[in-house]
């Protein structure tokens, strides 16, 4: 569509406003002489004048133009292994129909061809090589990834404005697009910008009993790290398809390690605890496509890393069982974890207390419900392997409490004390047997009101407490310097001092205040906490983040933030499928590490010990050192050990560590057989066009032979400036000069 229109650099009223001045200037300046009948230099200038207005209103005008490239259909057919379910109304598979349906349309397709050019493509995780006809296109259908999102970008980016393009998608929708995808909304939005709209003609069906009968076993959620002799709880989602009124038998397997060394595998067995806990449970879904959540439980009995898995029973008609089990690793210590939490009732500790459903920690909530001090019998008898002084006065505690505390503290038990409205009196608790293990001496009694963030120190990021993995955080890190300013600000905090110079600030306030002091006194080791209001993390949407920063402090106060051996090693994720990357996190406990180079081995088909990386230095962290490498996991399925070993200067060898990670035999395509046909409804209305049924695909080749598709009349323009030119520019100087001649000539210069 043609016309004339403007971008004023300023709003129009204050453009017009600006021009008017500036004629008015003209005219006044230049008024005398008209009188006289000299008005060419006004003239001149008031048309200088308009030049600049014309730079300043900007004006472009639009003109049509003709379409100068040849239409563009893409023929997309999908050749991933979802299409080799066979659902279709004859019992054949979906690429099977799929190429009967573009057999069945190769004369229209030809007739096409003549007015437009039309691309042929097979596509799993990305375009194949584009085929010269229909003939060309594979028969098979084996890409093991179906990624419709990254496929789309692909024809997105190869659009021209100046010419129409269509899509037509031969799937079943099952989109399987990589991580690193930006999705399949995202291509259907930047087609739609391009004024290219997505035919799909759907394969498959989306009613689960329709493709058969069909279990499925989701990750597990499971803590990855549990203690021995502690309930462990682990949770899935089991998926069943066409199962309605049939018994489903889930069960719990644990590895069995017996006589193993630590890179070897065991066998996954049953778990045989009986009583209370529940390691085998029977459900019955209710519908064809039923998703039944499932809870069970273990006690593990040894230390080191174990496999554990959940896995439903096959049943009569299961087409697919590679998926009826899932598993992953879990790292096992001695012993579980008992905390005394000493408080008043308040929001605070019913969100700490929440640490304890994870069965490794148990916290044991004590509260001050009178003015009377604590009883000192309700320590007694229990070795807890913490203490955490909430809102408590030494005066609310007493004497025999906390003489009971500190004797346990010079037993090794870790202490915490945490700030509120009557924590930290006047003198502290240096008059009470606690006071050599309160790392932090009270400035000013009252709590502070303002509203503070909680910001880790350089050194606090080095911290075991403080370090947060980007999986955890799901945001940008790097070695835990995840951006601890985007929870929510603490509502006061206690102004606390270090008591000795010994102790280390972990985190302060934007203005400096210091709110988390550590120390290690004797073989105890002691935090304090200026603030009481952490539960806001929790409120604003941070629950796993805050339940991280508590169960981290618990670790470090037990030290069991420490391996047992030396060096260390993990992997994270714990499991992947073959062909994905794994990153191995090792380092060293306690101490530097700037002189130590780690050798990382992994071991090959042959059981034969590789080097996988050489002279990589760690960084330094709480432990001593870390450092990070990804290795490609290979065609393997099962448990890969990897070991570390750290090596001085001298080459002396300081330590060894072994650590596992799971490859499993995992099929994507068909884990989840049943088609999207939503996902291609929605496509579709994304982009202008609309879902196509098979039978109705040659009608639609017709259609487009008849017409082919036409860029709109309205995107087909040409917008041309007529103000950035240099003759604009040349034409006010010449006015100008031309205006200053002719005044000079009438005598007025």
């Amino acid at each position: 569509m043609s016309g004339l229109s403007f971008a004023p650099v300023w709003p129009w009223p204050l453009c017009l406003l600006v021009l008017a001045a500036a004629a008015a200037v003209c005219w006044l300046a230049y008024r005398p002489q008209t009188r006289r009948g000299r008005r060419s230099p006004l003239v001149l200038r008031l048309a200088a004048v308009g030049l600049a207005g014309l730079m300043l209103l900007r004006p472009s005008i639009r003109l049509p133009e003709q379409p100068d490239e040849r239409p563009v259909v893409h023929v997309l057919a999908d050749a991933s292994r979802s299409m080799t379910v066979r659902d279709t109304p004859n019992g054949g598979s979906r690429r099977e129909r799929l190429l009967a349906a573009l057999d069945s349309a190769s004369g229209a397709l030809e007739s096409l061809a003549e007015g437009a050019e039309v691309r042929f493509y097979d596509f799993g995780g990305k375009l194949s090589g584009q085929a010269s006809g229909v003939t060309d296109l594979t028969a098979d259908a084996d890409a093991d990834r179906s990624a419709i999102g990254a496929v789309l970008e692909e024809i997105a980016s190869n659009t021209s404005p100046r010419r129409a393009d269509v899509v037509t998608l031969l799937s079943d929708g099952a989109e399987r697009d990589p991580p690193d995808s930006n999705g399949l909304r995202s291509a259907a939005r930047r087609l739609a910008q391009a004024s290219v709209p997505v035919y799909p003609v759907p394969f498959g069906k989306d009613v689960g009993a329709a493709v058969g009968v069909d279990l499925q076993i989701e990750p597990l959620r499971v803590d990855p790290v549990v203690f021995t002799r502690k309930t462990v709880p682990v949770a899935t989602t089991l998926r069943a398809n066409g199962a309605v009124g049939r018994p489903l038998t889930v069960r719990l397997l644990i590895e069995n390690r017996t006589g193993l060394t630590p890179e070897d595998a065991g066998p996954l067995e049953p778990v045989t605890e009986s009583g209370r806990l529940a390691s085998v449970v029977t459900v019955t879904p209710e519908e064809g496509s039923a998703v039944i959540p499932i809870e069970l439980a273990f006690v593990p009995q040894r230390a080191g890393d174990i496999a554990v898995a959940v896995e439903v029973e096959t049943i009569e008609g299961e087409r697919l069982a590679i998926n009826n089990r899932n598993e992953t690793l879990v790292t096992v210590r001695t012993g579980g974890l008992r905390v005394a939490y000493i408080d008043r009732p308040r929001p605070e500790q019913k969100f700490i207390r929440r640490l304890a459903a994870a069965g490794q920690i148990e916290i044991d909530f004590l509260p001050l419900l009178g003015a009377g001090p604590l009883a000192a019998e309700k320590l007694a008898g229990v070795e807890y392997d913490a203490y955490i002084v909430g809102d408590v006065s030494p005066e609310s505690l007493g004497p025999a409490a906390s003489s009971s505390i500190a004797a346990a503290a010079r037993s090794g038990a870790g202490v915490m004390f945490t700030g509120g409205l009557t924590a930290f009196g006047p003198s502290g608790w240096g008059g009470t047997p606690l006071r050599t293990f309160v790392p932090a001496r009270p400035e000013v009694t009252p709590q502070r009101t303002t509203e503070l963030p909680f910001r880790p120190t350089r050194l606090g990021l080095q911290r075991y407490v403080l370090r947060v993995t980007s999986e955890t955080a799901a945001a940008d890190t790097d070695e835990g310097r995840w951006d601890w300013g985007r929870l929510p600000k603490l509502s006061g905090v206690n102004r606390l001092r270090p008591a000795s110079p010994l102790v280390e600030v972990w985190a302060d306030a934007a203005d400096g205040v210091p709110l988390l002091f550590a120390a290690e006194v004797g073989r105890s080791r002691v935090l304090a906490f200026a603030g009481d209001t952490t539960y806001l993390w929790a409120l604003g949407g941070f629950e796993e983040l805050h339940a991280l920063f508590w169960r981290q402090t618990i670790l470090w106060l037990t030290r069991k933030d420490e391996e047992e051996a030396d060096v260390w090693a993990t992997t994270e994720p714990r499991v992947a499928a073959a062909g994905e990357p794994i990153a191995i996190r090792f380092g060293r406990s306690g101490g530097t590490a700037t002189d130590v180079t780690f050798r990382v081995e992994t071991r090959d088909a042959d059981g034969d010990w590789r080097e996988a990386a050489t002279g990589l230095v760690p960084r330094p962290s709480a432990d001593g050192a870390v450092g990070r490498f990804r290795i490609d996991a290979d065609d393997r399925t099962g448990s890969q050990p990897v070991r570390v070993t750290a090596v001085d200067a001298a080459g002396t060898v300081l330590g060894k560590a072994v650590t596992r990670y799971l490859v499993r035999d995992r099929d994507i395509e068909l884990e989840r057989p049943a088609a999207d046909l939503k996902a291609l409804s929605d496509l579709a209305s994304l982009t202008g066009g609309r879902v196509v049924d098979p039978s109705e695909f040659s009608a639609l080749v017709a259609r487009f032979a008849e017409s082919p598709p036409r860029l709109d009349p309205r995107n087909l323009v040409r917008t041309k400036t007529l103000w950035d030119s240099a003759w604009v520019l040349i034409g006010i100087i010449c006015l100008l000069a031309a205006e200053w001649v002719v005044r000079k000539r009438q005598g007025l210069v």
